[in-house]
């Protein structure tokens, strides 16, 4: 990078020796994740486009207790069952993440409920009462609790051994193949090579945290190995965690 110059040797930040270029960014994350595990004990990490800001003491608490939850956002609680109570809105969504993140993006909403898939999907401020909906599962956001408790004063996160990634997860976006705006998304490459027309779904490079246990398998090819470059690293980042549990 040209302009590596101008943060090396700056207090908190590491310059790797990486290749240049938008194409080549999951290399550039997977040489600095490689640094920070060599030299840093760490249980988290958080990637981040250099002009986003976020909020990072309420991550560093989220993202601990979503470890210790498991690492799920959410709980299945009740099949054929519908909550009664509470209910906040109704609309038709395609899949259970989409459902899931309707619920996440409403601060009062604890519980959401997919009747069918694609079906309607339901959020309730809680789950009081119940009554039975054939076709219906219904789920608990169980992070709406990390996210109303206040985290305690500089406790740190801790990996518990559970793999997850939180963030703004993409779904059912299709491979770009000709976007004249913005040339650098395309790519032909995942649809010639691996036959997709969309792209599993994938964190949102805007921000999204993982435990240092990913990371480790992010850097862990043994010698002649490389992962695929060439497309957009987001998306990338889907394609590699998709055969993961």
């Amino acid at each position: 990078d040209p302009d590596a110059g101008l943060v090396s040797g700056q207090e908190g930040v590491v310059v790797v020796d990486a290749p240049h270029g938008y194409r080549n960014l999951l290399l550039k994350l997977v040489h600095g994740y490689k640094w920070i595990l060599r030299h840093r004990d760490v249980g988290y990490f958080l990637r981040t486009d250099v002009d986003c800001i976020l909020p990072l003491n309420e991550l560093v608490h989220l993202t601990a207790a979503v470890g210790s939850e498991g690492g799920r956002l959410v709980a299945q609680r009740w099949d054929g069952e519908l909550c009664d109570s509470n209910v906040m809105g109704r609309q038709h969504e395609d899949s259970v993440l989409a459902c899931q993140t309707r619920c996440s993006t409403n601060p009062g909403c604890t519980y959401f409920s997919m009747q069918g898939v694609p079906g309607l999907c339901w959020l309730h401020l809680d789950c009081e009462s119940r009554r039975s909906m054939p076709g219906t599962t219904t789920f608990e956001y169980s992070v709406r609790r990390a996210l109303n408790a206040r985290p305690a004063p500089g406790k740190a996160a801790q990996d518990d051994g559970n793999v997850f990634v939180l963030g703004t997860i993409l779904e059912r976006n299709e491979v770009l193949l000709d976007d004249h705006h913005n040339p650098q998304w395309n790519s032909g490459a995942v649809a010639s090579e691996l036959g997709l027309t969309h792209y599993p779904p994938y964190p949102e490079a805007t921000g999204y945290a993982f435990p240092a246990l990913l990371a480790r398998f992010l850097t862990g090819l043994p010698d002649g190995l490389f992962w695929r470059t060439g497309t957009v690293e987001d998306a990338l980042m889907g394609i590699l965690l998709a055969g993961l549990q």
